[in-house]
């Protein structure tokens, strides 16, 4: 709960705010004083947005805010909804809504007095962003906690120590979202969120690395800081550095190419003059060959496929990770434990997942099923 609107029906109104969690129905002062205050004088009349000190509510809970409005001169201090015929002919209320009271301490319903009112006051929520700083070198010349509604942004502003600016990467729950210098805007916002800073020496630059296609890594040296990216991460050198980028891929896959700040189809040399981004592209190799047709494929199910009837198709010595499901009306030949030739027998193919055959027939050859 970060404010209440509320109308002020008279110049120069004052008032106090209280905030209670844990309420009792029927009375708006029980259960814990959570916040309270004094507010700046309302100078003009009409509706009005006030700042209230953030209390922290959940789904279920039972709260209140209370104003104590002071009117001069004006003996109506307490505005209501109610239905009027061409005016708010829709307007509604619920026992256990809203309350009035002379004195604070004895309560009315309102609606007990005046069917389908509620008292002109309502409560106003938004979501808590709430950051922090690790490893020193800085911190935040903002609040740590931000407030803002769905769909908005939190906005933050560093103050990194001399010879220090924030790291490019960021943490926490928060929508990602981006820097200009040392302000940082979050993606938008969906809920209390967290975003955790850190800064690095100035004379460093992030290297952004990314795995795409099928599966592998990228190791970076010299380390550290640099080490095995086995998908999308975000590295940080020292200015001047040359980064050497090695692709690694998995078992059955090959390296295919690299994008963004590194070329050709090898071992890559990055020079850290400013922040970079590399993407390595990996592809299955010729795994798996269908003996008829002489078509090569990178996992069994693609093979298997195109398989005709009576095919038999032959499996490298590798370890094949599938959920392998042969449906066809057709019968082929599983034959395990070739070499990258497909011409040899002696080596091990594992098929590590599962084999499930619910039509046609599938005869099984020098495979391990895990």
């Amino acid at each position: 709960i970060t404010g209440a609107g509320l109308y002020n029906p008279a110049t120069n109104s004052t008032y106090d705010w209280y905030v209670y969690t844990g309420v009792t129905t029927g009375n708006p002062r029980s259960g814990t004083l959570a916040a309270s205050g004094t507010g700046q004088p309302l100078a003009t009349p009409g509706y009005q947005v006030v700042p209230l000190t953030p209390v922290a509510v959940t789904a279920g809970q039972k709260f209140s805010v209370v104003i104590t409005l002071t009117t001069p001169g004006y003996d109506y201090p307490i505005p209501l909804e109610y239905p009027i015929g061409g005016y708010a002919s829709q307007a509604t209320a619920s026992a256990g809504q809203s309350y009035y009271s002379y004195s604070g301490s004895a309560w009315t319903d309102v609606t007990s007095s005046y069917p389908n009112t509620n008292v002109a006051l309502k409560a106003l929520s938004q979501y808590a962003v709430s950051a922090s700083v690790s490893g020193g070198n800085g911190t935040l010349s903002s609040p740590a906690t931000s407030y803002t509604g769905t769909g908005g942004s939190a906005v933050f502003t560093l103050a990194p120590d001399t010879g220090y600016r924030p790291a490019s990467s960021v943490s926490g729950s928060c929508a990602t979202g981006s820097f200009a210098d040392n302000t940082y805007t979050t993606g938008a916002v969906s809920g209390n969120c967290t975003v955790g800073f850190s800064f690095v020496s100035s004379d460093t630059y992030a290297l952004n690395l990314a795995v795409s296609g099928v599966s592998g890594s990228i190791s970076a040296t010299p380390t550290p800081p640099g080490g095995t990216c086995p998908g999308t991460c975000i590295q940080n050198f020292a200015s001047g550095t040359v980064v050497t980028l090695t692709p690694t891929p998995e078992t059955g896959a090959l390296f295919s190419n690299w994008s963004g700040d590194c070329s050709g189809s090898g071992a890559c040399q990055v020079p850290m003059n400013g922040m970079k981004s590399v993407t390595a592209f990996f592809t299955w190799g010729p795994n798996v060959k269908n003996a008829g047709s002489g078509t090569t494929f990178g996992r069994i199910g693609d093979a298997y496929a195109a398989a005709s009837d009576g095919e038999t198709i032959r499996l490298r010595d590798l370890t094949f990770s599938e959920a392998l499901n042969c449906n066809r009306a057709v019968t082929v030949t599983l034959r395990g434990g070739y070499d990258s030739s497909f011409t040899t027998r002696g080596g091990a193919t594992t098929i590590s997942g599962s084999l499930t055959v619910t039509g046609g027939t599938v005869e099984i050859d020098g495979i391990t099923i895990a």
